[in-house]
């Protein structure tokens, strides 16, 4: 389920621009003890701790610290192993779905709560799903800049971001990061409207800071390290409640006139949920003697950080008041839009999520009436509103009868979840199903279309005859990069006479197909944004669009 919040009226075009089954074995009179190490022996071989990030950066080297320490206390290896990608979903699916005898960890971060908000469905329930072993330290945040752009101090930045809303941009390690919604955060606090420029990873993000294509980034204060010492950035805050080691002279938030504002990327070990209870109790007190070690805590000063030991029971609650937390910033987001609620719609969509085969991010659908209906509340709760103004049907499901999950839709808006339907991947036959079902609650199809993908110019066609909105998903070709590329030749001559980008070119031809179609581009960069809302402004003439078909 992918939540889209745009500012965005149904009528207004331009607006729309803008915008798992587990067997359970059980085997008779056995005794359930046999299933589980016993504690005595605990650890008979390796042990395996799983990073959710690429090798090199802040959690991955906290990860190897603290196995280390327990190498050397337990008498046996601890392998790293890093799993990276969808957010850390991928590493998190991974221990779960490990055996819970206490030889498969993870080095969580941050991200381990703030996806159960930021996912939709929710990927996993860290609290009952994983164990809590023990928090090991936390790294502040901090806020840096280019060398050669002009800002000097966090005052400046906030006074240069009042003057222009929205005109400054920052990076950011990726969406639901750390990071980002430690900004996200500042931005409520200081009453400050940033560009989030989303990144996959740190290394990315700081490289176009250095280069100038983005003023501002926010990352752990480790990652930004070397390039301060090599002149390349400038660190404007800590955002932390003391000054950090790694940079003594930069002033923390507090300091600038936050008080109480914090933001830090913390760590701590997690195990499958059935992990027995003296695996839990070994590995924490092991952690504990780690973290009072000093190797360990040199190596965490060294990242700008601390060291934290508590009980297990103080990092389950941190899990759970972090999701919390989460949560409310989500629901708040909703609040920011300063115009009129009746110029923001909000979307989203059931019936398709992301799975995980051997580890890696796959799509699966779900049309079951009752996964629906479930599906479609928790996200009306999640996003904090009482009705999803537009809620799409994503995609059929070959294993439910198409009418039965149109019906669970009908009943969503007809209890009020959502006020209106949509129903997306559909063919002509499938769209006057929902017709009969929904009538005129019925008011989009999003259906793929582009230059290299025309096999749903029926269902546009169609929708234009019916009275529906087409959206068009994917409208430049591909989920990052078409597919064929030769088949933009023609977009391309006619962008070199305009003297616009060919994806400009691309969303204007297909607008052109009829006042029933909206575009829905995607975007990773600011300006790659601010050029697509200027496709409703190409004129094309009847010449080029003759040539583009």
């Amino acid at each position: 389920m992918t939540h889209h919040t745009a500012n965005t009226a149904p009528a207004s075009r331009r607006q729309w621009i803008k915008t798992a089954a587990a067997t359970a074995a059980l085997a008779v009179g056995a005794p359930h003890v046999l299933a589980q190490p016993a504690a005595a022996a605990y650890p008979s071989r390796p042990i395996k701790i799983v990073v959710g990030y690429a090798a090199g950066g802040a959690v991955d080297a906290v990860a190897r610290a603290v196995g280390q320490a327990l190498s050397q206390s337990m008498g046996q290896p601890v392998v790293i192993e890093n799993k990276p990608g969808a957010g850390t979903n991928i590493a998190v699916k991974s221990v779960i779905a490990a055996e819970p005898d206490g030889y498969t960890l993870m080095m969580a971060a941050n991200a381990l709560a703030a996806n159960m908000a930021l996912y939709q469905p929710m990927p996993f329930d860290a609290e009952k799903d994983l164990v809590a072993i023990s928090l090991v330290g936390r790294v502040p945040v901090v806020l840096a800049t280019g060398a050669g752009s002009g800002i000097t101090s966090l005052p400046g930045l906030l006074q240069a971001a009042k003057a222009k809303p929205g005109a400054l941009a920052y990076a950011s390690p990726g969406n639901g990061s750390t990071p980002h919604m430690a900004i996200e955060f500042l931005e409520r606090e200081a009453g400050i409207d940033l560009q989030h420029v989303p990144y996959r990873g740190g290394a990315a993000a700081l490289t176009d800071v250095i280069g100038g294509q983005v003023p501002l980034v926010a990352v752990n204060a480790l990652e930004v390290q070397p390039h301060v010492k090599s002149g390349k950035l400038r660190v404007l805050a800590a955002l932390s409640a003391n000054r950090t080691a790694i940079f003594p002279d930069v002033p923390t938030i507090a300091e600038s006139g936050f008080p109480g504002f914090e933001a830090a990327v913390w760590y701590g070990l997690v195990a499958p949920a059935a992990t027995p209870k003296a695996v839990v109790t070994r590995l924490h007190a092991e952690v504990q003697k780690a973290l009072q070690g000093k190797d360990v805590r040199e190596r965490m000063t060294a990242v700008g950080g601390e060291v934290l030991p508590g009980p297990t029971e103080q990092f389950a609650q941190l899990i759970q008041s972090e999701r919390r937390r989460y949560e409310k910033l989500v629901r708040e987001a909703l609040e920011t839009w300063k115009g009129s609620k009746d110029e923001v719609l909000v979307a989203t969509k059931v019936g398709h999520f992301r799975n995980f085969t051997d580890g890696r991010p796959t799509w699966d659908v779900d049309g079951r009436p009752e996964n629906l209906i479930r599906r479609g509340k928790e996200s009306a709760l999640a996003l904090g509103v009482d009705t999803i103004d537009l809620l799409y049907f994503h995609r059929p499901d070959p294993k439910v009868p198409y009418n039965e999950s149109v019906e669970a839709i009908k009943q969503l808006v007809d209890e009020g979840v959502a006020q209106e339907a949509g129903i997306s991947n559909a063919s002509i036959e499938q769209i006057d199903i929902a017709r009969g079902i929904l009538g005129d609650k019925l008011v989009a199809v999003q259906n793929q279309y582009s230059p290299i993908h025309l096999e749903t110019q029926d269902t546009l066609d169609y929708c234009a005859k019916v009275g529906l909105a087409f959206v068009c998903w994917s409208p430049l070709g591909g989920y990052r990069h078409p597919y064929d590329e030769h088949l933009f030749d023609p977009f391309r001559e006619v962008a070199a006479k305009h003297g616009v980008s060919y994806q400009r070119v691309v969303l204007a031809w297909e607008l052109a197909k009829g006042d029933h179609m909206f575009v829905i581009p995607g975007a990773h960069r600011p300006e790659t944004i601010l050029d697509s809302l200027k496709a409703d402004e190409l004129e094309l003439t009847e010449e080029e669009l003759a040539k583009l078909g």
